[in-house]
């Protein structure tokens, strides 16, 4: 008889859940540490803000908005972070409304992808209404 069983039982479902969200935040929170990291070697002249968008797209769109936000909300400080060193404004609010920018430009993103979602759960329960039908 085997002294270490092989069999692994799975977790509850109240533990998949957190775990889950964890999982995909820690993911997408690396994923902009690593966009940061390179906007921050490429200098003033080539940003990469664009970049930031992808991870926080896919945050809303497994995930929820409000976790989108925070993530937006953390883009935005990497993103100030990164490009703090070389930038071209001559005063120091230029620079704030510039990272303000880009939190905006952040959250239009967890908008988007919200209404995405929303819109793919609506078809969903469409498509299952109509072939409930048949």
């Amino acid at each position: 008889m085997p002294l270490v069983s092989a069999t692994v039982s799975p977790a509850p479902q109240s533990m998949q859940v957190p775990l889950k969200k964890a999982v995909l935040f820690g993911s997408a929170l690396l994923a902009a540490m690593v966009i940061g990291l390179l906007d921050m070697a490429t200098g003033w002249e080539l940003s990469l803000f664009v970049l930031y968008g992808v991870p926080i797209f896919f945050v809303v769109v497994l995930g929820t908005w409000q976790v989108g936000m925070a993530l937006s909300l953390v883009c935005a400080v990497i993103w100030w972070l990164a490009n703090q060193a070389e930038n071209p404004y001559a005063t120091w609010w230029g620079y704030q409304l510039a990272a303000l920018s880009r939190f905006i430009y952040f959250s239009m993103v967890v908008v988007g992808g919200s209404i995405l979602k929303m819109k793919r759960e609506a078809d969903a329960v469409r498509i299952e209404a109509l072939e409930k039908m048949h």
